[in-house]
């Protein structure tokens, strides 16, 4: 088993070096969905099938130019693929809800609350849905009437979904564990312990569970009890979930690799293919083609045996989305705000934009795509249904679509919960991005659409506790007028933070003594290159943590890097703050001193120091 050592020592830069294989896969079949299966036409829990296969070959989707059949709005993001079962659209949504709703009219059945974040994708089977949430709850609730059948406590947000295979729920939670769970009692049959989070959604196939972990590992566990037989390690965290067909497991790293591995051969690498980005979607397989969307903003087709690439679609933003494939078409959304329909020869059939980022996986059911979006809401979309303003529902223009509770799906900072009326909503493009780095300060103004936020401090609040209750006024876009929204000027920080890394079409992490710092680079939005930090702690003490980076042409203050909590000392850009055990801290900081030609140069890892506080 990889050790934390080795984890850490592998995200600071070493490289997986192992031979692609010369035998081939063989003939690519799919797998028999879950044996407790509500029916062909169904998509069932995440990736459709027990398998993580993202396919099911007895449905389609829409072909040609899609809009919204319907549209139901939450008061959360919704980061998490719905299932769809007996003409029910079951979806989690940020604001601690689970919805049941009519899959041909979005009528609400009925709702249940798990008092808490869910960004887990439910799983349905045999009228149960399972789901897990951020306070690490799994939850099984009946789905005639929307009741909790039983609970159960992890020690970690969950965030991976459930798998579930002959009266057992395969999960994975921040915990470092996977666990198998009594589907029918709720109890522990067993747990396995890693390295660091399982937010990897567990693949079931013959009798072996296949997960990912943030330690950087693949692991092959007996389903039976949670023995493991073999170990597969990249370079780098593995968050998003295998999927399994014909005998071989596929998988994406944040090396920015797929893996294509033998699982009868102890995990024996058949092929590796790089896709210049970090991978955080899960693959989907079809007809010997595998579908898997990269950060570099692309999606890849590979085939299943050689690895070879196909075709690449640019989507122009990263894609943290997983693939969904049914009846010769690819749907996958974007951190571009757009769901796109392509054809499985890597042609566009459609696009739909809404508004906001998608990292949601969609469902294909019958002639219909579910998917959610970052602006709150669940599309149904279908072909026929006209769309206005260029893709964007409802008239709107794409950049005033409805602002989100927006955190990156890394991030465990509270969502933003912005006010329900539309006059007063912040527009996405004051929050993503109308945002300036002027003379240290961000300044967030759309045509007075929003108040000048003065200084870092006024939205951030006062850093000693890091919140500060007040509340930000926006204008009334009908009357003119002042009046004040719910948003606290601690969550518009968070969310201009997450709209940074929203933007961001490039990422590195640095793991170091129980902390890992991620670093997003936006190069394209500003003038010059913006770089956020989100520094996340799983240490059981409080920390002091200081990140330095080198200057790169620093000659006045015109040029001086400006960011919160941000300063420049010596040759080096320098920011140093207090992370408490289990939080999560984030940062911007506007390199000036960097002209956008050599914006490359940012991605550099930066020195991470800590001291026990």
């Amino acid at each position: 088993m990889t050790t934390r050592r080795q984890f850490l020592a592998a995200t600071a830069g070493l490289t997986v070096a192992g031979a692609v294989a010369d035998s081939g896969v063989g003939s690519v079949r799919q797998p028999l969905l879950n044996s407790s299966t509500d029916g062909d036409g169904a998509w069932q829990m995440y990736g459709n099938d027990a398998a993580n296969t993202g396919f099911n070959p007895e449905v389609s989707g829409p072909r040609s130019d899609v809009g919204p059949a319907w549209e139901f709005e939450t008061d959360g993001q919704i980061s998490n693929a719905p299932a769809v079962v007996d003409g029910t659209v079951y979806t989690g949504s940020r604001d601690g809800y689970i919805y049941a709703l009519e899959a041909d009219s979005g009528e609400q059945q009925w709702r249940f609350d798990t008092e808490s974040d869910v960004r887990s994708s439910p799983a349905v089977v045999d009228g149960t849905l399972y789901v897990g949430t951020q306070a690490g709850t799994v939850y099984a609730v009946d789905t005639e009437e929307g009741d909790e059948q039983w609970r159960f406590g992890t020690g970690g947000a969950v965030r991976s979904s459930p798998t579930v295979v002959e009266e057992t729920v395969y999960i994975g939670s921040q915990d470092n564990s996977v666990y198998a769970i009594d589907a029918s009692e709720g109890t522990e049959r067993w747990r396995f312990e890693t390295d660091f989070w399982v937010e990897s959604s567990p693949a079931v196939a013959d009798g072996v569970v296949y997960v990912g972990s943030d330690d950087g590992d693949l692991y092959a566990l007996d389903a039976t009890d949670g023995e493991e037989r073999w170990t597969f390690t990249t370079a780098d965290r593995v968050p998003g979930s295998p999927a399994v067909v014909d005998e071989t497991v596929y998988v994406g790293s944040q090396d920015g690799n797929v893996y294509a591995l033998d699982t009868t051969a102890e995990g024996e690498e058949h092929w590796q293919f790089d896709t210049g980005g970090a991978i955080t979607s899960s693959p989907a397989v079809a007809d010997g083609v595998v579908y898997i969307g990269s950060r570099s903003h692309s999606v890849f087709a590979l085939d299943a045996e050689t690895g070879e690439q196909q075709w690449t679609f640019d989507t122009g933003r990263q894609i943290t989305s997983s693939p969904a494939v049914a009846d010769g078409v690819v749907y996958v959304g974007s951190e571009s705000h757009e769901v796109y329909g392509i054809d499985t020869d890597g042609e566009e059939r459609w696009r739909f934009d809404t508004g906001r980022p998608i990292s949601a996986a969609p469902a294909v059911v019958d002639d219909a795509v579910y998917v959610g979006s970052e602006n709150q809401t669940l599309y149904a979309l279908e072909e026929g249904f006209e769309t206005e303003a260029n893709g964007a529902p409802g008239g709107q223009e794409p950049d005033d679509a409805t602002a989100a509770d927006q955190t990156d799906d890394g991030d465990e900072s509270p969502g933003v919960t912005l006010p329900s009326s539309r006059a007063v909503l912040l527009p996405a493009t004051a929050v993503g991005f109308a945002v300036a780095v002027v003379g240290g300060y961000y300044v967030l103004n759309r045509t007075g659409m929003l108040d000048p936020i003065e200084t870092a401090s006024d939205v951030y609040g006062d850093q000693s506790d890091g919140h500060d209750g007040q509340t930000v006024d926006v204008e009334d876009r009908q009357t003119g007028e002042e009046r004040p929204s719910t948003m606290t000027k601690s969550q518009l920080w968070e969310l201009v933070v997450s709209d940074v890394i929203g933007r961001a079409s490039e990422s590195e992490v640095t793991a170091t003594q129980d902390l890992v710092v991620t670093k997003y680079l936006d190069r394209d939005t500003l003038a010059s290159p913006v770089v956020a930090y989100r520094i996340q702690s799983v240490r059981s003490e409080p920390a002091r943590v200081r990140l330095s980076e080198p200057l790169v042409e620093f000659e006045d203050e015109t040029s001086r890097p400006l960011g919160d909590g941000w300063r420049v000392q010596d040759e080096t850009v320098v920011y140093e703050t207090v992370v408490e055990a289990g939080e999560t801290v984030t940062t911007l900081l506007g390199r000036r001193d960097c002209p956008t030609e050599r914006a490359g140069e940012l991605l550099e890892k930066p020195v991470v120091e800590v001291d026990d506080k």
